[in-house]
């Protein structure tokens, strides 16, 4: 696939708190360091076949937001039947939803 997605744009922070139980969002990483920034990821996310291509995750319960700190926000995703994890602030614009 060609990059940036087409008809995909990068979840923000403040979209992401908008997302809802079922929501799809496509995880595109940008080629850092993926095991370190999705640590809490579980490992089927790293793995060597999923670094380049984008892969189709679904939002699994409430965001989680904090009054005091805006700014953080906690999506939990799952990707298939084992592999599970959060959105947050740090990994948000590896994320990508489709534009309505």
């Amino acid at each position: 696939m060609i990059f940036p997605l087409e008809g995909y744009e990068v979840l923000t922070v403040e979209r992401a708190k908008g997302l809802s139980w079922r929501d799809e969002v496509m995880y595109f990483p940008d080629g850092h360091a993926t095991s370190v920034r999705f640590s809490v990821l579980s490992v089927a996310l790293v793995d060597s076949s999923m670094v380049r291509k984008p892969s189709r995750w679904r939002v699994n319960g409430k965001p989680k937001t904090w009054k005091r700190s805006p700014g953080r926000v906690k999506v939990p995703v799952k990707y298939g039947l084992y592999s599970h994890g959060y959105i947050t602030e740090d990994n948000v614009s590896d994320f990508y939803v489709e534009v309505a």
